[in-house]
């Protein structure tokens, strides 16, 4: 890729930069509206005297908690969690959970070990090529089935014709990524329920 007005030359690991913030853009817009591409299920163990566990990698929002069939309530902020511990002192099942940086908080120290199902929103992290990195890198397929590739190539132009001032640029993409979502989700949401085929016998 060659600036349209100087003529600099954009090396692969700048504009593989480039494309890992913009879908990191991307990936929070999409958790915003809560699309179901960034919906993921899984566990977390909390151990037995925990108060906290976790949280899977490039977790952006958990949406609901669970021990077996029951539901905990979300508590937020954190400072209310942390009241409560005070106040309460609690050991047992937890009954209130909140998310606080990479870690998912309860009310009680667990005086077993728990399962914890989340049901969250996940970013977009690769374990194609280099499993210990969290981005994607030069050798991996583009992110969502290739939905956003133009959204994501757009938001890519705009970073690099913008190299040297990056005022903005942040706002900028997200107005790329906002137009993208919200057009592909208000059609996929609008259309009509399949008709079942009458059987004729």
């Amino acid at each position: 890729m060659r600036d349209t007005v100087q003529e600099y030359t954009y090396a692969d690991a700048e504009l593989v930069e480039y494309i890992n913030r913009a879908v990191d853009n991307l990936d929070f817009e999409l958790s915003r509206i809560n699309s179901d591409l960034v919906a993921k299920k899984s566990t977390v163990t909390l151990s037995q005297n925990a108060e906290h566990a976790e949280l899977p990698t490039k977790c952006i929002l958990v949406r609901d908690a669970w021990i077996g069939t029951a539901q905990l309530n979300p508590l937020t902020p954190y400072s209310q969690l942390q009241y409560d511990r005070q106040r309460q002192s609690a050991t047992g099942k937890p009954t209130y959970f909140c998310q606080a940086g990479n870690y998912i908080e309860f009310n009680k120290t667990a005086d077993q070990e728990y399962t914890v199902t989340l049901f969250y929103d996940v970013g977009t992290y690769t374990a194609q090529s280099n499993p210990s990195s969290l981005d994607l890198i030069l050798t991996d397929n583009m992110p969502y089935n290739d939905i956003y590739n133009n959204s994501i190539k757009q938001a890519v132009v705009l970073q690099a014709k913008a190299r040297n001032d990056i005022s903005g640029i942040e706002g900028a993409m997200m107005q790329i990524f906002s137009a993208a979502v919200r057009s592909r989700e208000a059609i996929k949401r609008n259309l009509p329920p399949p008709q079942r085929r009458k059987l004729d016998f």
